[in-house]
């Protein structure tokens, strides 16, 4: 019967280092692709500034068509859904956030895009912004609704995986902001 050598220890030694090599390489790889998310805690008053702002900082994007300021914002692979509202047109537009950050800079007119009373809700590492909206265009109302923000909170801070909203023509209640100015 043949006999088999022992394993030399040092051949073993080199193929763990050589698996968390891989493993890290991997975890590397993962990181730089894939957001990291934290682990779901209290909310503090911070989270809900911070929740906030990234809703106030994506409407001034879509104000000034700066993808710069939205693109860091927006967690990739997440959607815009528009809802018209009135007779048969109720059919949900959804756009990825690509789409959006493409489009952004080749939009006709300057746009104004306003929230007010805005309701922040936070569960552990998602949030959400409500609040309703009028919308501009070259200082002329075009419609209003309500904006909806969807966030997660990953290591970099809050990022948006929805926003939804509803476009509305006509019987839209006066802002309570004013006119534009």
């Amino acid at each position: 019967m043949p006999t088999t050598a022992p394993l030399d220890p040092s051949r073993r030694r080199f193929s763990r280092s050589r698996r968390r090599s891989q493993a890290l390489t991997l975890a590397l790889a993962t990181a730089c692709v894939t957001p990291a998310f934290v682990p779901a805690q209290t909310p503090t008053r911070a989270d809900s500034a911070a929740v906030l702002s990234a809703a106030q900082t994506l409407l001034r994007s879509i104000n000034t068509r700066d993808t710069s300021l939205a693109s860091p914002l927006l967690l990739p692979g997440g959607i815009f859904v528009s809802i018209r509202q009135g007779a048969g047109s109720s059919t949900p537009r959804v756009q990825t956030h690509a789409e959006f950050l493409s489009s952004l800079p080749t939009g006709k007119g300057q746009y104004l895009e306003r929230i007010w009373s805005p309701r922040t809700t936070i569960e552990g590492t998602l949030a959400e912004v409500r609040a309703p909206y009028d919308f501009h265009v070259d200082g002329k109302f075009s419609h209003c609704g309500v904006d909806v923000f969807t966030l997660v909170k990953a290591t970099s801070g809050w990022l948006i995986a929805a926003t939804s909203y509803t476009v509305q023509q006509t019987g839209c209640a006066p802002s309570p902001l004013g006119p534009p100015k």
